[in-house]
């Protein structure tokens, strides 16, 4: 088996596994670990001060509302906007740290590209 690292491990950091979906706000984090899994969860992030916690979610929000007006654009007439809104969810996952969570939106831009035939 071989493991690769999104970023790089600081020696003795812990390594840990998600077990909800890695965007997901805090309070929706939290409620759906304890009713999945049946544990209250605390992470670096949710231990974090109110302000910083506060602003994690709504950049989230953020990526949620975008991948909702993602969803309802056109890969063929909008080709435009939707390179600006995977554009915008790129920025913000880079600011969450959700690297892996940029594929899908590489994969998506590139097919987007490819239907207005722009290689």
């Amino acid at each position: 088996m071989e493991v690769i690292a999104y970023r790089d491990i600081h020696i003795g950091e812990e390594i840990t596994i998600s077990y909800s979906y890695l965007g997901m706000p805090s309070a929706a984090r939290r409620k759906f670990l304890h009713d999945n899994w049946g544990f209250e969860f605390s992470c670096p992030l949710c231990r974090d001060s109110e302000v910083i916690v506060a602003n994690s979610d709504n950049r989230r929000e953020r990526i949620l509302e975008l991948r909702r007006q993602l969803a309802r654009t056109s890969h063929s007439t909008e080709s435009a906007r939707r390179v600006e809104i995977l554009q915008e969810i790129i920025t913000l996952l880079d600011v969450e740290g959700l690297s892996p969570l940029k594929a899908n939106c590489f994969q998506l831009l590139a097919e987007t590209y490819l239907d207005i035939n722009d290689i």
